[in-house]
């Protein structure tokens, strides 16, 4: 369960936004990301609760809205697998600066 009006995303293992917006499982736009070729997701991998997309208002309709990926499940604030990627890459460049 998503908090309150909030859409479930579909994002990709490397953090490309398939859909900020699926109601259901049967709503999925696919198993695999056309940008890059990795594995789709909608849940956390640690908790297994929805990604929360988009916040969802039947009354208003939003048009050019940017949806980053989020960095952190909203359950139980552990690190979505592209933001883990990211903090692996800037520990790997920090220690590269220091050589």
């Amino acid at each position: 369960m998503l908090p309150k009006g909030h859409q479930a995303a579909q994002i990709c293992l490397n953090g490309h936004v398939i859909t900020r917006t699926i109601k259901s499982k049967d709503d999925r736009r696919g198993e695999y990301c056309e940008k890059c070729g990795k594995r789709i997701i909608i849940n956390c991998q640690k908790c297994n609760k929805w990604i929360k997309g988009e916040f969802y208002n039947p009354h208003v309709n939003v048009i050019g809205f940017n949806f980053p990926p989020p960095n952190f499940c909203w359950s139980c604030g552990q690190a979505y697998p592209w933001t883990k990627s990211k903090i692996k890459a800037l520990k790997e460049l920090l220690i590269l600066k220091t050589i």
